[in-house]
Formats: structure tokens, C-alpha cells, sequence
């Protein structure tokens, strides 16, 4: 079967789907790396003489393919070592374009069109490219990516394979840059982390790096946590391990078990839930989200030094929940940064807002705000005691609303609880279930009237805790005005605690394994204390802040970046105009595209974007022009 209709057509004549890419373009990927510095002989591969074996039957018994007597080959080992031997920063900006990588960018562009791009040809004669012909394949690359991007039909399915190619053809600088800063000799060790940070990655953000272990100490591959008991449908990443020069792609599943929430109140939840093992992804997108943060501080710092402008205010969120202790280490380095304040705190239950937050939930949730929002303030409305949350509490959240929009005047708002309809009664008591029903549906309004008003204000939400088995709660089922989170692993899989799909743009961030803290009790001298536990736990409750301070960040990069045109900044503060921004953060993520996405910065600050001027006016240019 030919490339081209391999990639057009299945044996059974549907279309090959998008996974089926990724992993043909992933193969390729590691292909062309385990060739280089070796003895094996690369062959440039041309799509029109690739072909692909079909399954083989009584009719069919062979497989039989054209002589390759008439094709022409490149065959000739790639020496990393003498292509790449830079020794300092000016060798960087003279080392020329890789011709292998070039054509892998090719190839990925084809795997993506679904055809031979005759318009793209290189000379296959020399082990570099000429300029021009590399500045041509990137000029069309990144007009393709702005074509993609903001015409009036948004394809991203494509917009992996086209990353993945300008990292190919980057691949010369980015690998070069990063020798030089960090003065090592493992050169394939950092070529290896470029092309997975830069090419692997954006293919497909499933795929983990655990490791480029030398021969020496190889590692077995496999995974030291024991599997907890299985329970289907919560798989976590595929592995690729690199053990001996070899490199071997494990997928391991790994099943996690949800403990069902039982409030004392089944109308009014907040949306958190313990886990029973300690592993999980979450340490690898805080570590993304830390490089993000650290990319984008140069362009702020230059604004701020060259403009005569007053600097913009911070960002303000608001997080109506438990309250907050500032005993918590996370809320004492916010403190201690200027972040939070006891006088930006405001209680609708008791006397003091840090009263009785006995599950820490309120104050995890404000943790985490901090953690993906540095640059933000936090303000604290208290709204329910505890997390078994009474009905009549429920009563207080459009007074906190209104107070953050008309006292505090935040910028955003956090709500990481959700109220759904009382279950029916079966006591004969027809008066107290009508009651209770009208009570929800007057609670319900008041809400809806004071979110109504909020804006130009963001308001997120938490999506649900309770699977398919249930829908949406409110207020995240309110969806023009407010968008819902639901949670994810830290690379991105769905984290088997999302309610079903709504109709608008359904999302997820990371909210699955989290290391927080809770508060357990212990008796001393004959008293009742209490004290701070490490805990594991997962919800949608803690995708809301995290997903909230993400959007923090747009808008404070929008108030303060030079290259963000002004009237993106306004536009980006009503719901609509951040909707587009969380799109262009997003991949698709499911079996039915445009389903769920998953959002996190990276996916359009790709790792070392700050580093070239292409991708950084692409960057703010792309911003810019969703906007037009």
C-alpha cells in the first residue's frame, strides 16, 4: 500500500484516524534519533517510495512492492558528533540546518496533509541545507499555522505535526543554545531532551521522557509503584525509556480507585476527593508551568523598565469556598509575597474567615491558585464552615459574588463547589419535598442574577466529581457566562471524574493526584489537637484554581507585555475573548474531536519559545490575531 494511501484510506476504507498519525510520525521521530552517532546508515526516505504492509489472506498470500533499483538513495551514517561540535555561543548562530531533520519536517508536514508536498524539495546531495530552502520550509510552515489557527474553521488536529516540524527544522539552534548554556558533554543526552521537548512532545503530550540512561547504568523498564486495585478506565501516560542505547515504549495502565463523597447535604458539594496512592503525573506539569512562568519574566520586566506608563495593577481572583489558615506553608510564602492579605479576606459564616476550615479545602484551593497564578492577588470569601456544606449556607454565595465584584473588583472568580437538585423524597412528605425544591430554585436564581452581573469579570467553576453518572453542577452548567472545569492527569488524560460533555467548550487541567495537605486530630495530655497531614487528592475542585490562575496569567501578560495589542487585553477580560485564548492553550483530547480538550500554556508557548525571534513574534502575533 502507498503512502499517500495509507494515509487517505484504511483497509476497510474509512479514514485513518489522527492516533494512527501521531504514531507513525513518533516512529519516524525515533527512527532518525536512534540513527544518529551510530553505525546504522539513515536512508532519507521519500513518501512516494514508502509503502506499508497489508494484512495478508488466502487471496492475498504475499505482500509484493517495486523494485527500489530506480530510486534514488542517501545513504551515509550521520556523524552527531562532527555536524554538531560547537564550542561557543557564536557557533551557534553558524551552524547550518540539518538536512535529516529538514526532511523529517517534511515528512511530518506530509503525514499531517495526507500527501507528497512536490513544492517542498530539498537537495539531497549535501548533509546541510541552504538558507533559503530552510527559510522557505519555515515561512510556509508558519503561514499554514496562522491559516490553521485563525481562519473561520480551526483545525488543530494538523497544528501537532506543524509544531513538531518547526522543531525539526529549529532543531539545529535549540540543540546548540542549550549545549552551550549548560556546558555539558552528553551531547546526545541533550539532543535527545531537545527532540522530545521540541518535537516528540508536541506530537503527542501523552508521551513521558523518564530517562536517557547511559550504557553503563542501565535501568530496567519498569515502573517501581505497585499497581493499586483495578478499576477500568483511568489510564495514565505511555513511557519511553531509554535503557543501553535502545530505546523501549511501555504503555503502562495504571488504575486508580475514587472513593464516593457522601455529604451531609447531597445538594451542595464541593468537589475533592482522597486518593489511595502517592504516584502520579502532577509533578511533571508544575514543572512545565514553572518553565512557563520563568519564559515570559524578561518581556515583562522589559516593559515595566523602558515604559514611563504606570504599571498595570495585579490580577485579582476571588475564591469563594471554606476560607483560608494561613498557618498553611503555601499561604504563608503567598502572604509573605504580597499576595494575600488578611484585610482581602471576608466571611459570611462566624466571626473570622480563617474560622473552622477543618478539611483545608478552601485553603488548598487558594494554594494552588498561587502556585499557577504567582504574579496574582487572592482574595478569600468564606461562604460554608466545612466540607460537609449545610443548605442554608448556599444562601451566601451570591452575597460573596457581589462583594468581589463590587468591593473587591477582582478580575476572576473561583468557585469550586457545584449544587445539583435534591434527590426525590420517598416519605410521603409531598409539602417538604416541594418546599425544598422551590428553596434550590430560589438559591439557584440568586446566584444566576449575581453572576449575570459580574461581568466584564471570568468566572470558573468546578465541573463534578461524580462521572457520567451524573450532569454538570451548577454553577458550571451555567454556560455562557461561566466556564466549567473538568480535571485531568498531569499529561493530560481524562481523569475517569468528569460528569458528561456539555454543548460549549468543554476543557480540562490538571486535578488529578495532587499533593496538598488535610488536617487529622490526635489526642495530647489528654486534649483534642490537630495538625497537618500530607495527602494525596484529585477533583475538579482543584482543576478550578488551577485553570482559573492560568487564565490569570493571560491577562497579566496581556496588561504588560508591549507585543499584545491594547484592545486584546479588554476583550480577553469578558468570557468570549478567553474562551479563544483557552482554545489556542488547548489539544483534543477523546475519541470524538472537539469533544474535550486538554488546556495548558505550553501548547502555545512551546518549551524555548522565548529563545527565538520567530516563534516569539508568532507568539504574540498569533494572540493578536485571534482578535482580529
Amino acid at each position: 500500500m502507498s503512502f499517500k494511501r495509507w494515509l487517505n484510506t484504511s483497509s476497510v476504507g474509512g479514514n485513518i484516524d489522527i492516533e494512527e498519525r501521531k504514531a507513525l510520525a513518533t516512529k519516524l521521530v525515533l527512527g532518525l534519533m536512534l540513527s544518529l552517532d551510530s553505525d546504522h546508515v539513515f536512508e532519507t526516505w521519500d513518501s512516494k517510495q514508502v509503502h506499508l504492509l497489508e494484512s495478508v489472506d488466502t487471496y492475498t498470500p504475499f505482500v509484493s512492492l517495486p523494485s527500489n533499483a530506480s530510486c534514488s538513495s542517501y545513504r551515509k551514517p550521520i556523524s552527531f558528533s562532527d555536524t554538531y561540535s560547537l564550542e561557543s555561543i557564536d557557533d551557534v548562530d553558524d551552524s547550518e540546518p540539518s538536512l535529516q531533520f529538514v526532511l523529517l519536517a517534511k515528512a511530518l508536514l506530509e503525514i499531517a496533509e495526507g500527501d507528497h508536498l512536490t513544492s517542498l524539495e530539498v537537495d539531497k546531495d549535501s548533509s546541510t541545507v541552504s538558507w533559503d530552502a530552510w527559510n522557505r520550509f519555515r515561512d510556509g510552515i508558519e503561514g499554514y499555522i496562522r491559516a490553521v489557527t485563525c481562519g473561520p474553521e480551526v483545525d488543530r488536529e494538523l497544528l501537532p505535526f506543524l509544531d513538531a516540524a518547526l522543531g525539526c527544522l529549529d532543531f539545529h539552534i535549540e540543540y546548540g543554545s542549550r549545549l552551550i548554556e549548560d556546558q555539558s558533554s552528553q551531547k546526545m543526552e541533550v539532543a535527545w531532551q531537545v527532540v522530545f521537548d521540541t518535537i516528540l512532545f508536541k506530537i503527542d503530550d501523552n508521551l513521558t521522557l523518564k530517562g536517557i540512561i547511559a550504557p553503563s547504568k542501565p535501568i530496567p523498564a519498569q515502573d517501581p509503584t505497585p499497581n493499586p486495585p483495578p478499576v477500568s478506565g483511568h489510564e495514565l501516560a505511555q513511557q519511553a525509556l531509554f535503557t543501553d542505547g535502545t530505546l523501549q515504549e511501555v504503555a503502562l495502565t495504571r488504575q486508580l480507585s475514587f472513593p464516593s463523597i457522601e455529604p451531609s447535604q447531597p445538594n451542595i458539594q464541593l468537589f475533592d476527593t482522597k486518593l489511595a496512592m502517592g504516584s502520579s503525573t502532577a509533578e511533571e506539569f508544575w514543572e512545565r508551568l514553572e518553565t512557563f512562568h520563568k519564559s515570559y519574566k524578561d518581556f515583562v520586566a522589559h516593559r515595566s523598565a523602558k515604559s514611563g506608563d504606570e504599571t498595570p495593577r495585579r490580577i485579582r481572583i476571588a475564591v469563594i469556598d471554606t476560607g483560608v489558615d494561613f498557618n498553611h506553608a503555601g499561604i504563608a510564602d503567598a502572604k509573605g509575597d504580597g499576595r494575600i492579605k488578611e484585610e482581602w479576606c471576608h466571611s459570611w459564616v462566624g466571626a473570622d474567615v480563617r474560622d473552622e476550615d477543618n478539611e483545608l479545602h478552601g485553603t488548598n484551593c487558594a494554594y494552588l491558585l498561587h502556585k499557577s497564578a504567582p504574579e496574582a492577588d487572592i482574595y478569600i470569601a468564606k461562604v460554608f464552615n466545612q466540607n460537609a456544606v449545610r443548605s442554608y449556607e448556599a444562601q451566601n454565595i451570591p452575597k460573596a459574588i457581589e462583594h468581589a465584584v463590587n468591593k473587591w473588583d477582582v478580575d476572576i472568580i473561583s468557585m469550586s463547589f457545584g449544587l445539583t437538585q435534591s434527590a426525590s423524597r420517598h416519605d410521603g412528605d409531598d409539602a417538604g419535598e416541594h418546599s425544598a425544591l422551590e428553596k434550590h430554585h430560589s438559591i439557584v436564581d440568586e446566584i444566576e442574577a449575581a453572576i449575570r452581573k459580574a461581568p466584564p469579570r471570568l468566572i470558573f467553576a468546578a465541573a463534578s466529581n461524580s462521572g457520567r453518572n451524573e450532569p454538570r453542577s451548577f454553577p458550571a452548567s451555567d454556560n455562557r457566562y461561566v466556564f466549567c472545569v473538568h480535571a485531568s492527569t498531569g499529561n493530560g488524560q481524562d481523569g475517569g471524574i468528569n460528569p458528561e460533555l456539555g454543548n460549549s467548550f468543554n476543557f480540562m487541567t490538571l486535578g488529578m493526584g495532587l499533593d496538598l495537605l488535610e488536617r487529622e486530630t490526635f489526642a495530647k495530655n489528654g486534649r483534642a489537637m490537630s495538625r497537618y497531614k500530607k495527602a494525596v487528592k484529585s477533583g475538579t475542585s482543584f482543576a478550578t484554581p488551577i485553570a482559573a490562575g492560568i487564565a490569570a496569567t493571560v491577562l497579566y501578560l496581556a496588561a504588560r507585555v508591549d507585543e499584545i495589542d491594547e484592545r486584546v487585553e479588554e476583550k480577553l477580560k469578558r468570557p468570549e475573548g478567553m474562551e479563544k485564548m483557552l482554545r489556542l492553550m488547548s489539544t483534543p483530547k477523546g475519541d470524538v474531536r472537539g469533544q474535550m480538550y486538554y488546556m495548558a500554556p505550553w501548547h502555545h508557548w512551546t518549551p524555548g519559545w522565548e529563545r527565538d525571534e520567530k516563534r516569539r513574534r508568532w507568539v504574540w502575533d498569533t494572540v493578536n490575531l485571534q482578535f482580529d
